[in-house]
């Protein structure tokens, strides 16, 4: 069942908002620690559960991709060779 309110609306604007700033990490060779980029994964990933449950599909759709950008910074804090190239 689609239930879209006004707060599945400022989900997806901070969400869309998210995903703009986590750019630049995403393509710079400087990583966030990968703590904090798995924390935050796991973090996102809980959110997500909750807008599924509250049945906010724009905001589990703009979730899900903050979600994989996160575990993107990730993956590639984790894999980032010790001379700074990867």
């Amino acid at each position: 069942m689609t239930n879209w309110i006004w707060q599945d609306y400022i989900l997806v604007i901070g969400n869309f908002l998210l995903s703009i700033a986590l750019i630049p990490s995403l393509i710079s060779p400087d990583k966030p620690h990968w703590h904090t980029s798995l924390l935050t994964t796991v973090v996102c990933m809980a959110f997500c559960l909750v807008y599924a449950a509250l049945e906010l599909d724009l905001a589990l759709i703009s979730g899900i991709i903050v979600t994989t950008m996160w575990l993107a910074l990730f993956l590639q804090a984790i894999f980032k060779r010790p001379n700074g190239t990867e």
